[in-house]
């Protein structure tokens, strides 16, 4: 978890930080990965100091690697969710300049984008009962209020 060339110095903050935080130069090769990072992206920091991050992960090409150019390229900061389909997780992002190259701090979400998942799947197939109805149907919500529900209700 240390700078790979002495160009970028080790910050103590971000070794103990929760998210997960690399640092990338401006060939988008490692310098920094705290230890969240490592086990985010079940790698050892040894394993990735001074490669390329298409080199250590592939399947980022042409997508996220693409983001990181593009900070590296305005300096403004981003900010978005990644689906990383070799773990099939979901994980949110956010870039910053950090000459010369870009600070990546990183969170994984997937519970968030499953869940969220589960219930819209569940509100579509409730919808698709409700629209059903051949008449209005009155229904008690959870604070006992009443919603008029199908086709006639329009």
């Amino acid at each position: 978890m240390a700078a790979d060339d002495g160009s970028q110095p080790v910050r103590p903050d971000l070794a103990a930080a929760p998210d997960a935080v690399i640092r990338l130069d401006a060939e988008a090769r490692f310098t920094y990965v705290n230890p969240a990072a490592e086990q985010l992206l079940e790698r050892h920091a040894d394993e990735l100091l001074g490669r390329r991050m298409s080199d250590c992960f592939p399947a980022t090409v042409g997508s996220l690697v693409d983001r990181y150019r593009a900070a590296m390229a305005d300096g403004r900061a981003r900010e978005f969710d990644y689906y990383y389909e070799p773990q099939d997780r979901w994980y949110e992002i956010r870039v910053f300049a950090d000459p010369p190259g870009i600070a990546v701090f990183f969170r994984d979400v997937d519970s968030r984008h499953r869940a969220d998942a589960e219930r819209d799947a569940e509100l579509r197939r409730l919808t698709s009962v409700l629209e059903a109805l051949p008449s209005a149907t009155v229904l008690i919500d959870e604070r006992s209020e009443e919603r008029r529900v199908g086709k006639e209700c329009r």
